[in-house]
C-alpha cells in the first residue's frame, strides 16, 4: 500500500495549501498534480454549493457534503475533514480544507474521489480489501464471507491501527490509515479461501450502521461585517479573469486591508505628523551628489633581501666545572704501619705474684690508617677504613693460688657448741677488658664477661 499512501499524502499537501480562495492557474496545477480525483467544489457555510469544477473526460457528480461543515470533536478546527458517500459514480471519498475569516467560519473547498482509482498503486488489488466504517469502497471478494463483516469499525479504530481478524475460513491483515478524520482501512487475505466477488459493490450497505442525513448547521453570527458573497471561493470565467488581469492584479488576489486578509487584522494607525518643521533645502543643496573621493594608494615597501652568509663550523660546547658537594679536597696523610708484637716483649711480661690471679693481657688497638678516599681524591663518607691488627696474645698460666692451712678454731664459747663452717677463698675476679671485634675495633656490646667461678662444696662441720 505504499503507493497509496504517496498519492493521498499528496492531496493531503495540496487540500492544506488552499486555504485561499483558488484561482484558475492554481486549480489547473491541482488537476494535473492529482489527475485521479473526480472534481472540486466550493460551499458556503449554509449548505450552498457555489460550483463545482470537474476534469476533461469526467461525470458530473452530486455529493452530500453537509457532514463536512460541521466542525470535528476531536481535532482542530482547521484541520482537513474527511467523510465517505455514495453516489452515482460509486462509493467516492470526500476530503475538504475549511475556511476562515479570523474565527469566522465561511465554508470549504473540497475535492471527491474514487478509491479504485488508485488501487492499480497496490502489487496485489486482486488480494486487497479496502473500507471505511460507513461503507465498502473496494474488494474482490464477497464482503459478507471475509472475518471484517460484523465488526464495528467506529470502535475497533479507535482502539488499535492495526491487527488481524479471522473466522472458520482464514483471516486478513489490516491497517488504518487516517485521511483527515475519516479512517481509511486496508485489509489483505492473509490465510484461508474467500469466495470471489463479481466487482460490484451492490448489497454491501446491510454491512454497516445506517447514517442519518444530516441537517445543515446553524449559523454563528460573524464577529466582522460581511464584505464579500462567497463567490470568491471559485475560480472566475476565463473572460472575467482576463478583465481583472488587465488591471494588473488578480480577480481573486486578497487586497491590504480586506476582510479576508489574516496579516492584517485591524486598520493600520494614521500617520502622525513631525513634531519638527523641516525646512526644504534651497539653492545648490537641492540637487546635492555626494563627489567621489579619490582612493588613497597604498604604498607598496621593497622587498627585503636578506644576503647569503658563509657557513660556521658549530662552535664547541662550553666546559663548566661544578663544585664538589663534599667540599674542596684535603691533603692525604701518608698510611703507617702498626708495630707488630714480637715474642721478646711476651717474655719481659712481670709474672704474677702468688697467691694472686694474672689478669689477661690486651693488646692494644690498632692505630687506624687516614681517611679513605674515593676515585678522584674525595674523602669516604664512611669515615677512615681500619686496618687489620694482630691477634691478641694469649695470656701465660699463672700459678696456682696457694692456700694457707686452716687453723682450728678457737672460740671462748662452750664445747657444745660445734665450731663454724670456714668460708672458701673467692679468686678475684680479673680485670675485665672491652672486647675487641678483629681489626681492633672496640664491640659495639660492651666487654665480655668473665665466666663465673663454680660453687665450692659446702664441708661437713665436725662433730
Amino acid at each position: 500500500m505504499m503507493g497509496v499512501d504517496i498519492e493521498l499524502a499528496k492531496l493531503e499537501r495540496l487540500m492544506t495549501n488552499a486555504d485561499r480562495p483558488p484561482t484558475r492557474g492554481w486549480l489547473n496545477g491541482f488537476f494535473n498534480e492529482v489527475p485521479w480525483v473526480d472534481g472540486f467544489t466550493g460551499l458556503r457555510a449554509d449548505g450552498t454549493v457555489l460550483g463545482t469544477e470537474v476534469p476533461a473526460g469526467k461525470p458530473q457528480v452530486t455529493v452530500d457534503y453537509v457532514p463536512l461543515l460541521y466542525e470535528p470533536a476531536k481535532q482542530s478546527t482547521r484541520a482537513l475533514r474527511g467523510d465517505m458517500q455514495q453516489t452515482t459514480i460509486g462509493p467516492v471519498v470526500v476530503l475538504a480544507a475549511p475556511l476562515y475569516d479570523g474565527i469566522d467560519f465561511l465554508g470549504v473547498v473540497a475535492t471527491y474521489f474514487r478509491i479504485s482509482s488508485i488501487i492499480d498503486r497496490v502489487k496485489k488489488p486482486d488480494s486487497v480489501v479496502v473500507f471505511t466504517p460507513h461503507g465498502l469502497l473496494w474488494s474482490p471478494y464477497e464482503y459478507g464471507a471475509t472475518p471484517m463483516a460484523g465488526i464495528d469499525w467506529n470502535q475497533s479504530v479507535t482502539k488499535a491501527s492495526s491487527g488481524v481478524v479471522s473466522n472458520e475460513r482464514g483471516s486478513f491483515v489490516y491497517q488504518v490509515r487516517w485521511l483527515g478524520n475519516l479512517p481509511l482501512i486496508f485489509a489483505v487475505a492473509d490465510k484461508g479461501d474467500f469466495p470471489k466477488s463479481t466487482g460490484s459493490l451492490a448489497g454491501s450497505e446491510k454491512y454497516f450502521p445506517k447514517r442519518e442525513k444530516l441537517p445543515v448547521p446553524p449559523l454563528k453570527e460573524r464577529t466582522r461585517p460581511a464584505q464579500s458573497s462567497g463567490a470568491e471561493f471559485l475560480p472566475p470565467q476565463p473572460g472575467q479573469e482576463a478583465k481583472a488581469h488587465q488591471g494588473g492584479t488578480s480577480a481573486h488576489d486578497i487586497e491590504a486591508g480586506s476582510s479576508d486578509s489574516m496579516l492584517l487584522q485591524e486598520p493600520a494607525a494614521p500617520v502622525r505628523k513631525s513634531r519638527v518643521a523641516e525646512r526644504d533645502l534651497e539653492g545648490e543643496n537641492t540637487t546635492y551628489k555626494p563627489r567621489p573621493r579619490p582612493r588613497a594608494q597604498q604604498r607598496r615597501l621593497p622587498p627585503i633581501i636578506i644576503p647569503d652568509m658563509p657557513e660556521e663550523a658549530p662552535a664547541p660546547a662550553p666546559e663548566f666545572e661544578r663544585p664538589s658537594p663534599f667540599g674542596p679536597r684535603k691533603a692525604q696523610p701518608e698510611a703507617t704501619e702498626p708495630a707488630a708484637a714480637t715474642p721478646e716483649a711476651a717474655q719481659t711480661a712481670p709474672e704474677a705474684a702468688p697467691g694472686t690471679t694474672a689478669a689477661p693481657q690486651v693488646s692494644a688497638p690498632a692505630a687506624q690508617t687516614p681517611a679513605a678516599t674515593l676515585s678522584g681524591g674525595r674523602p669516604s663518607p664512611f669515615g677512615p677504613r681500619p686496618t687489620q691488627a694482630p691477634a691478641a696474645e694469649t695470656p701465660a698460666p699463672s700459678a696456682q693460688p696457694q692456700t694457707a692451712p686452716e687453723a682450728p678454731a678457737t672460740s671462748a664459747a662452750p664445747a657444745a657448741q660445734p665450731a663454724a663452717p670456714a668460708q672458701p677463698e673467692v679468686e678475684a675476679a680479673p680485670s675485665q677488658a672491652p672486647a675487641m671485634l678483629p681489626g681492633g675495633r672496640p664491640s659495639p656490646f660492651g666487654p665480655r664477661p668473665a665466666p663465673a667461678a663454680p660453687d665450692a662444696p659446702a664441708e661437713t662441720p665436725a662433730q
